[in-house]
């Protein structure tokens, strides 16, 4: 706007003008005021958007951190789950190994107990067949004692009353009497003897039934016995150590019986790996007789099992009692014994030789 000096009266085109000024300053105010209102229209929004952005961050971190804690709490619910099975499943395992220990020695018990038991039975039996055997053999000898005390009395008793008779005689046929009475007395004498020699056979024929009698009785006590061997060695073996005369073994065998046209053998056990085969006569009392019946059992074998005939063959005697004579000459033929310690079966294999 003009400036007006100040006498200067104002006149309708500088009025106008000043008022056109006005407007035009009023107008830009309102713009200014207009972009400013706009302007903080915008910043508000944004702030508002800023603020909806942080919310929306926050319920996301915390919806975030809550998902996190709940992954977390289900891990740690898994592990202790986890760590609660493997402790069940640990207990459940000891507790199984506690049975299984406990069957294993009761196992071992009854077996020691059943063993024990039949020893004494056998015991007891042998004793009571020896006391039978006796008294039959002590009743025998007595009744034939007996007999021949009586048919010796019987003869002297005849002999003295023929001598008398004889005597009364003797002046009326002293020769002819004498003649009789020696008949009469051989009679009588052989009559008796062949009745004793009759009675005391009759006598020795049964004590011969019942001797054979007790010796089928005690004949099938042995093999009853000999069976409690096998079985013993063989569950030994098949549920105890897999290494023998210094190598080890993977297949147990037992009661073996090949045979060919010509040929028949048995092998109570047999052990057997990829280049040697283990042979086992088992018995419940073994004799030093029974050796030369197992050397023999190499050559055998290999004859009636072929496939095995280049293998080497180990011979071994298994029994429940060894007397030290037996012993050594095991080890002088070479051969292993193998024998019950205790509760423990022991090998003696350091002589061992290879047939």
């Amino acid at each position: 706007m003009n400036n007006l000096t100040q006498n200067q009266t104002p006149t309708f085109e500088s009025v106008w003008a000043a008022l056109q000024e006005t407007d035009r300053m009023m107008s830009e105010g309102f713009a200014e005021i207009h972009r400013l209102f706009k302007e903080s229209r915008e910043n508000a929004e944004k702030a508002e958007r800023d603020r909806i952005e942080r919310a929306a961050k926050e319920e996301k971190e915390k919806a975030e951190k809550a998902a996190k804690e709940e992954k977390e709490k289900a891990e740690r619910a898994a592990r202790e789950e986890k760590e609660k099975a493997e402790r069940a499943a640990k207990e459940e395992k000891e507790k199984a190994e506690r049975a299984a220990k406990e069957e294993k020695e009761k196992a071992e018990r009854a077996a020691r107990e059943e063993k024990e038991k039949a020893e004494r039975a056998a015991r007891e039996e042998k004793e009571k067949a020896e006391r039978a055997a006796k008294e039959e053999k002590e009743k025998a000898e007595r009744a034939a004692k007996e007999e021949k005390e009586k048919a010796e009395k019987a003869a002297k008793e005849e002999k003295e009353k023929a001598e008398k008779a004889a005597k009364e005689e003797k002046e009326k046929a002293e020769k002819a009497e004498i003649a009789a009475l020696e008949r009469i007395v051989r009679e009588e004498r052989e009559k008796a003897e062949r009745e004793r020699i009759e009675r005391t056979e009759r006598e020795i024929a049964a004590s011969e039934k019942r001797m054979k009698r007790m010796e089928e009785t005690i004949g099938s006590w042995a093999n009853n016995f000999g069976s409690f061997a096998e079985e013993y060695f063989f569950n030994s073996f098949d549920y105890g150590q897999q290494i023998f005369f210094g190598e080890t073994f993977d297949t147990i065998e037992k009661d073996l019986k090949p045979k060919s046209k010509k040929l028949q053998d048995e092998y109570d056990l047999v052990l057997f790996n990829c280049s040697s085969v283990a042979i086992i006569e088992v018995k419940f009392k073994a004799h030093k007789n029974d050796l030369p019946k197992i050397l023999k059992k190499a050559e055998t074998f290999r004859i009636l099992c072929p496939d095995y005939k280049d293998f080497k063959i180990y011979l071994a005697l298994a029994s429940m009692s060894y007397y030290p004579e037996l012993e050594q000459e095991c080890i002088k033929q070479g051969i292993a014994f193998i024998k019950q310690v205790g509760d423990i079966v022991v090998i003696h294999d350091a002589h061992l030789k290879v047939f």
